[in-house]
């Protein structure tokens, strides 16, 4: 007979006598022992390096226990360009340039950095071999970046630290933030603010999506950090060929949510990401990304002590409406410059947004959108209807990106049942 059970589930006890200052020095105790835990090994330990804090900090604590490590660095050519040229991405935000970023943290610590520019024609060609590697289907851009940065690591090292778990443990995602800002507006009847979602979306004005939130509660909107890529119900209903029978977001993320009813609007959402997200995007793309280059990934920030004291911070010492992991950006104070702990959270993004409005790319993955099988699965007049939206300036590259993933998915294993070729090296 097979018996199963739960062997641990994470608990938040919040320890309201600690301040700001003790937890950052907590942290900080409690990732240094980590870093030096999982530098333990019989091989040389790297460590991946970005412009955010999450890797720049491990990889400085790294840096303590061994002042020769190697970091590893990827960015994308075309940001390379726009950040010489000062021009703006999408979101009209400054590109930046990741290595750059990356070099000059490393000088700063003093420790070697090898990084690589991702060169677009190198990217599309890398996706069929990236997707056979993810065994399921994945629709992750950056899932692509970890790809290169993990084929350079493997040159060098055959272990590496990754930053993953320290947004879902410690506050770092903006969407976290929203239940600050809903406070805003607490005073007034729910049944009022969701009217006026629907009112000012009819008009086409702005804050729509704002008051619609604020009327209701994590458990009615929120089901992962995924959120802004997924399809609402009417748009599945649409797309999917006899309509959609597979069940709502909301009915998998309700199990969880209820085993933390008690606790305040953030905490519950970090803690679906850690069954949904955190498990099928982060933690996903990072095991097979590295196995594909026969390269152990190590997560200090996702060790079981770390968690434990994460689980006693109070949310209003981890995010607030102007901030995002409030005594984690403390912490790091203690191994890398403050300017650089203190910026803004400003993730990997891939530049799929542009390229997917340039005519090349656009052309390529509509004769996807129209072939053989995604006529089996979709509406494809409803595909290419969202190509072209995407095309005349709506964004809707990420959901553009999870059924052209799921396309090349199921034709390498279910059509043509062969391994891609490796992406030439450059």
């Amino acid at each position: 007979s097979i018996t199963e059970r739960r062997y641990w589930r994470p608990e938040y006890h919040f320890d309201e006598s600690r301040n700001r200052e003790d937890t950052a020095c907590a942290i900080d105790e409690v990732m240094r022992d980590s870093v030096r835990y999982h530098n333990v090994a019989d091989v040389e330990v790297g460590s991946f390096l970005s412009s955010g804090i999450d890797s720049s900090y491990m990889a400085a604590c790294l840096a303590k226990e061994n002042p020769d490590i190697k970091t590893f660095t990827v960015g994308f050519e075309c940001y390379k360009q726009a950040a010489a040229n000062n021009a703006e991405g999408a979101g009209g935000k400054t590109m930046r340039d990741e290595i750059s970023w990356a070099r000059e943290l490393a000088d700063d610590l003093h420790i070697a950095n090898t990084d690589k520019y991702i060169g677009e024609e190198e990217y599309w060609a890398s996706l069929p071999r990236v997707q056979w590697h993810m065994d399921e289907p994945s629709a992750d851009p950056s899932a692509v970046a970890l790809y290169f940065v993990d084929q350079i690591a493997a040159t060098q090292v055959k272990a590496v630290l990754s930053g993953e778990g320290a947004d879902e443990f410690f506050g770092g995602y903006r969407i976290y933030q929203t239940p600050f800002s809903n406070a805003k507006v607490s005073w007034a009847p729910k049944g009022l603010l969701k009217g006026a979602s629907h009112a000012m979306r009819a008009l086409h004005l702005r804050g729509a999506n704002y008051l619609e939130r604020a009327s209701e509660t994590p458990e009615d909107w929120y089901y992962t950090n995924a959120n802004g890529v997924a399809f609402t119900p009417e748009e599945r209903e649409s797309l999917l060929k006899g309509g959609c029978n597979a069940p709502t977001p909301q009915s998998l993320t309700a199990p969880v949510y209820a085993e933390v009813a008690d606790l305040d609007e953030t905490t519950r959402m970090q803690y679906v990401d850690l069954y949904f997200w955190l498990v099928g995007d982060i933690l996903l793309k990072t095991d097979k990304m590295s196995m594909a280059h026969s390269l152990e990934s190590r997560v200090p920030f996702l060790d079981r002590r770390v968690f434990d004291l994460s689980a006693t911070i109070p949310t209003p010492l981890k995010a607030n409406e102007q901030q995002t992991k409030l005594t984690l950006r403390d912490a790091a104070e203690f191994a890398i410059p403050k300017d650089w702990a203190q910026k803004e959270k400003l993730g990997f993004p891939v530049p799929v947004v542009n390229w997917l409005r340039e005519e090349r790319y656009y052309t390529m993955v509509k004769e996807w959108f129209t072939g053989d099988i995604a006529r089996e699965f979709f509406n494809t007049d409803e595909l290419v209807r969202l190509l072209d939206e995407h095309k005349a300036g709506a964004d809707r590259s990420r959901k553009i990106w999870i059924v052209y993933m799921f396309l090349m998915w199921y034709k390498i294993y279910f059509v043509d049942r062969t391994v891609p070729k490796k992406p030439e090296a450059r």
